[in-house]
């Protein structure tokens, strides 16, 4: 992930400064940490049993949407979202189905503004190249269409 942390521009324009200073300061506020650990882990992650081996794995996934966001796909259901339920349901000692994937919705934190706000700032860092934040966001996507709930529903607790 840490393909995602972009260095200062070495000869920065104003709007560079002030993106990475903004950048920054969101990386540090504690409030965006937890948005982010929940965008990262989902819902009940106290039951995931190796959280070092599904963080491989994630990445691992991620890396295999980066080329589809990068090529415009859409987010659909299929390998990639598969793979990225059948990881955290492994994780849990739990198997993939609906009920699962809608529990991975509940309390979801990828709405939140800060995240996407830190994302943005990131892409107008590195320009044209696809970040973590996007690839993630095209997961979600595609998990939230593959299940009944809608995006509004999926961020409160049923």
């Amino acid at each position: 992930m840490c393909w995602n942390v972009p260095e200062p521009p070495e000869d920065p324009s104003v709007e560079e400064v002030v993106a990475y200073a903004e950048l920054a300061a969101l990386a540090i506020d504690p409030e965006m940490n937890t948005a982010v650990r929940r965008q990262y882990w989902r819902n009940r992650p106290e039951l995931i049993r190796d959280p070092h081996a599904l963080y491989l794995e994630m990445g691992d996934i991620l890396t295999h949407v980066v080329p589809l966001v990068a090529e415009g796909v859409r987010p659909h259901a299929g390998d990639e979202l598969d793979r990225f339920v059948g990881a955290h349901a492994g994780a849990r000692g739990e198997c993939d189905s609906p009920l699962f994937r809608e529990h991975l919705l509940i309390g979801a934190t990828d709405a939140d503004h800060r995240i996407h706000r830190y994302w943005t700032l990131t892409e107008r860092l590195f320009g044209a190249r696809v970040t973590v934040g996007r690839a993630h966001d095209w997961l979600y996507t595609a998990l939230a269409e593959s299940t009944d709930l809608s995006s509004g529903r999926a961020d409160s607790p049923s």
